[in-house]
């Protein structure tokens, strides 16, 4: 009878540590893949999201997949109310974070981007 207790508190500790491991991992694998996304978002320049709207970056075995979508745009001002010779626009910027062909995390954030020129009614330059 210990034995089969024994047994039985064996197996729900093995059972236990197995579930703590797997989240310990995913929980690493989610921190990894919102680092790899804020480097993405600290590199890319405003250039690229008027120019390009979409593309891809590679972090070692990281790679980022991107979009970039107009929200709003507008042609700069002055403190003085004179235009300005900058266009501004915000994206909103979908992201994909894949490590080989698994996909960790998908982000969604906000970008402001600055031109010189007027921008397009697509966000891109005219």
């Amino acid at each position: 009878m210990a034995l089969a207790i024994m047994s039985g508190i064996a197996v729900a500790a093995f059972s236990w540590l197995n579930t703590a491991l797997l989240n310990t991992e995913r929980t690493n694998q989610n921190y990894e893949a919102q680092q790899v996304a804020e480097n993405f978002l600290a590199e890319i320049k405003p250039s690229n999201l008027i120019k390009n709207q979409s593309g891809r970056s590679d972090y070692g075995p990281y790679s980022v997949s991107w979009t970039a979508k107009p929200i709003d745009k507008a042609n700069g001002l002055l403190t003085n109310g004179v235009p300005s010779q900058f266009a501004l626009a915000l994206f909103q910027v979908d992201l994909e974070v894949q490590k080989g062909e698994e996909l960790l995390a998908t982000f969604q954030v906000r970008k402001a981007a600055f031109q010189r020129g007027e921008l397009s009614e697509t966000g891109g330059r005219e």
